[in-house]
């Protein structure tokens, strides 16, 4: 059976993170990568501003990439100093 357990993660390379980003978004950055055990994920970086790119494991189910996203959403808008870049 498929899972996220079973499936190995995403393996992009920090360049085509950053092209990823600038397709998708229209930005220049420079990327790190983050740990992940399922997902890929980098910080990426555009001036003085951060940003996080995560590429989803292909066996992760919509329904939970949905929550993740409106877990994050919902910390920013109650979380007023995750606003602002440091």
């Amino acid at each position: 059976m498929k899972s996220v357990f079973n499936t190995p993660p995403p393996k992009f390379s920090k360049e085509e993170a950053s092209q990823i980003a600038n397709d998708l978004f229209d930005i220049d950055i420079y990327t790190h990568d983050l740990v992940s055990d399922r997902d890929q994920n980098f910080l990426c970086i555009s001036g003085k501003k951060k940003y996080i790119l995560k590429i989803s494991n292909p066996a992760e189910k919509h329904l939970v990439l949905e929550m993740q996203n409106e877990t994050l959403l919902n910390i920013f808008l109650k979380n007023t100093s995750l606003r602002y870049y440091r």
